[in-house]
């Protein structure tokens, strides 16, 4: 079996299994999909650059050791060290996608055919313990029994006609997170454009993510503004048909912000608080596994859970863990993101929609917790690695240019998809 069937099983196995945990190593559980992902990112990944990977973890351990020796009275060293060590390989996952996949993995069938299908088969169970639930059946939800992740997710069937689907996953938000994940990573492949979108608006919208939903119709409609007009026309029908069959819905979710107890409540509004005395009292941030004795103290209300512990939102515990440099960071992100996605594409450059991967994953915080998780990394390390080489192909197409004399010349720089491989396009003809 060559290297990219292998690929190709190997990433199914990590997308699907990120949440079947084979045995606890202290308190946290080891999944198939981590060592499944390790086998992948050894396969696929062009390596990792140690001058990326020192950039990334130098201030890390610095940033982290500062803060438990100047706050020693709620450093835990068991605590520390294990979320130490998970944010390690979870950085050393997401540093590894700088240099993209491996050329040849570019256009592979196998890699892209398991992630096309990793999304339909995510969906599809998906929509299936919706329609189940209706019938108050709850079968299909925690597909792994005593083996999934952490807990065993409560659909509430008795309380909601629609309960909120899981997939193969903790909880709806990372089941969302997932869909969002493969379904804009395959947008980056720019194939399949139309099947894609509708399997993540059907996916999203079984998981009733209104953020991941609001995410998804902002990239369909830069897809849609930079496609051609046949492909146009139908992103922006489905977009507008969602939007009327769930803007009701939408528009409940988002009012619900200042409703105690509501889940946008929790996740926004709630953890001010906490953030507010992280920067006021302590500026460098809390020691590393501080987040669930801290977090327990203040009290933050979600409806269904008698006592939360942690911050449901990847922006806060950067800020959390880092104080004002981590938010600096953030800031920093979002405007290099922000300035790509507006900064206009030079003729054979790469283009401004490949930037929706990088937006995807910072909007993608808001409803992720779990960031140094490494099966995080390795969904990070996916999308990454798939923006890093799009960027990576586009920059290096051949085109032909019309003269004004009539006369085409073609332009040619090096390819960066195969190694004997020249892929010629208009640059304007993305989809």
């Amino acid at each position: 079996m060559n290297r990219q069937n292998l690929v190709g099983i190997f990433a199914f196995i990590t997308v699907i299994s990120q949440h079947f945990a084979l045995v606890n190593i202290g308190t946290y559980p080891l999944t198939l999909g981590f060592l499944s992902g390790c086998v992948l990112v050894a396969l696929a990944s062009r390596g990792i650059s140690l001058q990326v990977l020192t950039a990334v973890w130098m201030p890390l351990l610095a940033l982290a050791s500062l803060a438990a020796l100047v706050q020693p009275e709620t450093t835990n060293a068991f605590d520390f060290g294990t979320t130490l060590a998970l944010a390690l390989v979870t950085t050393f996952f997401i540093a590894g996608s700088s240099r993209g996949f491996r050329d040849e993995l570019w256009a592979s069938p196998a890699l892209w055919g398991a992630l096309r299908a990793c999304l339909a088969v995510v969906v599809t169970l998906s929509a299936v313990q919706v329609a189940s639930g209706h019938f108050g059946i709850g079968f299909f939800f925690n597909p792994f029994r005593s083996f999934q992740y952490g807990h065993q997710y409560a659909p509430e069937l008795q309380f909601t006609s629609y309960p909120r689907a899981e997939g193969f996953f903790l909880e709806p938000s990372y089941d969302a997170f997932v869909i969002g994940t493969l379904s804009v990573a395959l947008l980056l492949q720019r194939k399949h454009l139309k099947s894609t979108l509708i399997l993540a608006f059907v996916g999203m919208a079984c998981t009733q993510s209104a953020t991941g939903l609001i995410l998804l119709l902002c990239i369909a409609l830069i897809f849609a503004m930079k496609s051609k007009p046949g492909i146009a026309i139908a992103v922006v029908t489905a977009s507008l048909l969602l939007v009327a069959i769930l803007g009701r819905y939408l528009v409940g979710r988002l009012s619900s912000i200042n409703a105690t107890g509501s889940s946008a409540n929790y996740r926004l509004v709630e953890p001010i608080k906490v953030i507010r005395d992280v920067l006021t009292l302590h500026p460098l941030g809390m020691p590393l596994g501080s987040i669930y004795d801290v977090v327990a103290k203040y009290g933050l209300v979600m409806d269904g859970v008698q006592q939360t512990i942690s911050l449901d939102n990847g922006l806060y515990v950067v800020i959390y863990y880092f104080g004002w440099i981590g938010l600096g960071l953030l800031l920093l992100f979002a405007g290099w993101a922000v300035r790509g996605l507006f900064r206009p594409s030079q003729r054979g450059g790469p283009s401004v929609v490949t930037w929706v991967g990088p937006i995807w994953l910072l909007g993608a915080m808001l409803f992720s917790g779990g960031i140094v998780a490494p099966e995080f990394g390795l969904m990070t390390w996916i999308l990454l690695s798939t923006y890093r080489s799009a960027r990576m192909g586009e920059s290096q197409i051949e085109y032909t240019e019309n003269r004004p004399d009539g006369r085409n010349r073609d332009l040619q720089r090096r390819v960066g998809f195969t190694k004997n491989t020249r892929i010629r396009a208009r640059t304007h003809d993305i989809c």
